[in-house]
C-alpha cells in the first residue's frame, strides 16, 4: 500500500529507516546520492523526515557540491530539518 511516499529505492527505503550503515554501503558501490523516488523525495527528505540524524550527515557529506539539498527541499518544506543536519556536519 502507498503510504503518500511513493516508490522507494533500496537507498530510500534505507534511508527512511535509519539504516546508517547500509546507507554508506549504498553510497560507496554508486549508487546515485540525488536519485529521487516517484514524489520527488530524495534519500535525504526521507531520513530528515525520520529524525536520523547519522543517515543525514551520511548524505549530505557525499552530496556534490553542484547540487545544494537545500534547492531540493524548498519544494517539500524541509528546508530547516537540512540546514540543521548541515550544521551538525560542520560542527
Amino acid at each position: 500500500m502507498d503510504t503518500g511516499t511513493g516508490w522507494k529505492i533500496p537507498l530510500h527505503m534505507s534511508a527512511e529507516k535509519g539504516h546508517d550503515k547500509c546507507v554508506r554501503a549504498m553510497l560507496d558501490s554508486g549508487v546515485d546520492v540525488d536519485a529521487v523516488n516517484s514524489t520527488g523525495r530524495t534519500a535525504l527528505h526521507l531520513a530528515a523526515k525520520n529524525g536520523h540524524v547519522d543517515v543525514m550527515k551520511t548524505l549530505l557529506n557525499r552530496m556534490p557540491t553542484s547540487t545544494p539539498p537545500m534547492n531540493l527541499a524548498d519544494r517539500h518544506s524541509m528546508m530547516r530539518l537540512i540546514m540543521t543536519a548541515r550544521l551538525l556536519c560542520d560542527s
